[in-house]
């Protein structure tokens, strides 16, 4: 039975596979708690929220070939040459991308699947000796999270002196399809953007919106209530709760 544990990256309306899975893959949330020194306590500790996420691993490998037992793309075979292309094209534009770590077990039964908006932060290639063809890599991300930014106006109080005044950040609209808007799902979803399969149908379940691309066919991905993968769909396939 094929190995349906798979790692997907998505940009610019493109989702690719990486055609080896990593032995080792790294998911870690850095703590920025600060500690202090208080008189007669001594150091103490303040918590903070967690900071970004980080996604890595170092073995990755990009066969040369398709004839190698482990390469999951067979069917699909593309040379290392594409996917170094496509990687630093994201690192050097500052694409935001969508890693998706599709977890499913031998029977292809899904469990605790992880989607990331993300950046490249580093991705090197490397060749080896005798090995014509291969490049091993390590490769690194960092999650991105969407902000909604702020407004300052100053106002003059006289000719020498001025005032900054913060504004209130602009709501976020209700009834509108957003980034994070809790959805009920009507039609079907699938397993890329450009409508590939596996897919399901919705069949009126909730879910939440993880990411909305400017094109494409099905450009809404969705996630479960509890932060798994679902799929992606058209927008007139979900409503807005």
């Amino acid at each position: 039975m094929p190995n349906q544990y798979g790692i997907y990256l998505t940009a610019e309306n493109v989702t690719i596979r990486f055609p080896i899975n990593p032995q080792e893959l790294s998911i870690s949330y850095p703590q920025n708690n600060e500690t202090y020194n208080v008189l007669e306590l001594g150091e103490i500790v303040q918590p903070r929220k967690p900071g970004l996420a980080k996604i890595s691993w170092d073995d990755g490998l990009l066969p040369g070939s398709h004839n190698s037992p482990y390469v999951l793309t067979s069917g699909d075979f593309k040379a290392p040459e594409f996917y170094i292309k496509f990687v630093n094209r994201c690192k050097l534009l500052g694409t935001v991308c969508t890693l998706t770590i599709d977890r499913r077990y031998e029977d292809g039964t899904p469990f605790h699947s992880d989607s990331f908006s993300v950046v490249v932060g580093d991705f090197t290639p490397t060749e080896k000796g005798a090995e014509t063809g291969d490049f091993y890599y390590s490769i690194a991300f960092t999650e991105y999270r969407d902000y909604i930014p702020g407004s300052v106006t100053l106002e003059q109080k006289t000719a020498s002196s001025a005032v900054a005044v913060t504004q209130t950040p602009r709501a976020v609209p209700t009834g509108k399809l957003i980034v994070d808007a809790k959805v009920t799902v009507t039609g079907a979803y699938y397993f890329t953007s450009a409508g590939a399969n596996p897919h399901g149908n919705g069949s009126g379940r909730t879910a939440v919106v993880s990411r909305i691309l400017t094109s494409g066919t099905y450009p809404v991905l969705l996630r479960t209530t509890a932060g798994g993968l679902l799929g992606w769909c058209k927008k007139d396939a979900v409503k807005v709760q």
